[in-house]
């Protein structure tokens, strides 16, 4: 599975791919999300980059800058504490490096139904993320939680986790 780099988290993901406008996504915009993505991805292939952020199972960070950064944010547990770092970092003038000729294998469970506690872990580290250090409204994000749910339970059922993932 790829482990990054990532481009940055966008609150629209959980309205259009992961959301409540999934039809209109999957029928107008999939293709060139994913053209888009795949070129994204060769040129991140391609040399030393700086990304918006990286995967947490493998990363250097010197101690100093863990504390000038204040570490983690504790009010997540599960997912988005990467991109948490990675936003303070890019707010300290601190740039993210990636190095594609360095691969780590990174040995996980990965299953083929939709875990919805740790889900729900999920929606609410985004959501916190994109609230308190992306500025997003409460009520955009309300809103963003209330139109993925609906994904998960309508839309996921029909299409499954194989698309879910692409």
């Amino acid at each position: 599975k790829e482990q990054g780099p990532f481009p940055e988290l966008k609150i629209s993901e959980y309205f259009f791919e992961m959301g409540i406008f999934y039809p209109f996504y999957f029928l107008f915009l999939r293709r060139k999300h994913h053209k888009r993505f795949k070129q994204q991805l060769e040129t991140f292939r391609s040399g030393l980059l700086e990304p918006d952020w990286v995967g947490g199972c493998f990363f250097i960070l010197k101690n100093q800058v863990a504390y000038e950064v204040d570490f983690f944010d504790e009010n997540t547990f599960l997912y988005v504490e990467e991109s948490i770092l990675s936003e303070k970092l890019h707010r300290k003038g601190y740039n993210l490096k990636y190095i594609p000729l360095i691969m780590i294998l990174h040995n996980h469970y990965v299953e083929r139904t939709i875990n919805f506690e740790l889900e729900y872990f999920l929606i609410n580290s985004k959501l916190y993320y994109w609230k308190n250090y992306k500025k997003h409204s409460a009520l955009i994000c309300y809103l963003a939680k209330l139109s993925h749910i609906f994904y998960l339970r309508v839309y996921f059922p029909l299409i499954g986790l194989n698309r879910h993932h692409e």
